[in-house]
């Protein structure tokens, strides 16, 4: 059995719930939930209807995440137990 230390960075997503507004300019005609299932998947055009403005009204962490506790902290306990990262780059030396 060996004995391994490792280092690596990752890339750890953290969900933020946030609260929109759009200024679309739209056809009579247009759909208002294509143009918002458009805009969700970074079409800011459609056919129909042109999103001009975003405004970020409200932007707050979800999973519990306290923006006024210690971010280290918080990510230690989402992260407890492996999963919810993406690797970038690994390190391994083998004693």
């Amino acid at each position: 059995m060996r004995k391994l230390n490792t280092e690596f960075d990752a890339v750890v997503m953290l969900s933020v719930k946030v609260k929109l507004g759009l200024l679309v300019w739209a056809d009579d005609d247009a759909k208002l939930d294509r143009i918002v299932r458009q805009f969700a998947k970074s079409n800011l055009r459609t056919s129909k209807a042109d999103v001009e403005d975003v405004q970020i009204e409200v932007a707050v962490f979800a999973d519990d995440l306290d923006a006024d506790d210690p971010m280290g902290a918080q990510v230690s306990n989402l992260i407890d137990g492996g999963g919810r990262i993406t690797l970038t780059e690994r390190r391994v030396t083998d004693s």
